[in-house]
C-alpha cells in the first residue's frame, strides 16, 4: 500500500504525510505520520515500517550490480537556498519506498550490511506524486 505504515496504533491506521520544513532555509518537505485526527513526527523506527509497492522489481540477479539495491543509495539533490539565493547539489542517501523518496545524511545511516540501518529520521522527503 502506497504510503501506509505496517501497523495500526492508537492513532488508527497510520499513513505518511509531509509538510514544509519550517526550521530549514531550504525549500524541502519533511515526513510526518498521520492517524485518526492526529499527526506526529516521523521517527527513526518508522522507516522500517513504511510499506512498499507490491511487486517492486529489484532487477535481474545477473545484471552485475553486485547486489546493490535499485531502490536506495547515493543521489545528488539540487536545492535552492533562498537566504543565499544559490543552488546547491548535495549528495544524500535516498530510499524509494511507499511513493516517496526519503533522504538522509550519509552520517545518519550504516549501509555496510545487507540492509541499511537508519540512526535518525530522514532529513527530507520528496512525494513522488509531486514530481
Amino acid at each position: 500500500m502506497n504510503g501506509s505504515l505496517g501497523r495500526t496504533t492508537g492513532l488508527g491506521e497510520e499513513r505518511i504525510t509531509f509538510k514544509m520544513d519550517e526550521s530549514s532555509d531550504l525549500d524541502r518537505f519533511i515526513p510526518q505520520v498521520s492517524g485518526r485526527n492526529a499527526i506526529r513526527d516521523f521517527e527513526t523506527e518508522d522507516m522500517g515500517r513504511v510499506l512498499d509497492y507490491d511487486g517492486l522489481n529489484e532487477g535481474n540477479v545477473d545484471d552485475d550490480r553486485n547486489g546493490e539495491s535499485m531502490n536506495e543509495g547515493g543521489l545528488m539533490l539540487c536545492e535552492y537556498n533562498p537566504s543565499t539565493d544559490n543552488l546547491a547539489f548535495t549528495l544524500y542517501y535516498f530510499v524509494l519506498r511507499g511513493g516517496f523518496l526519503f533522504f538522509y545524511d550519509f552520517d545518519d545511516i550504516d549501509d555496510s550490511e545487507t540492509y541499511a540501518i537508519f540512526h535518525n529520521p530522514p532529513i527530507g522527503v520528496i512525494p513522488l506524486g509531486n514530481v
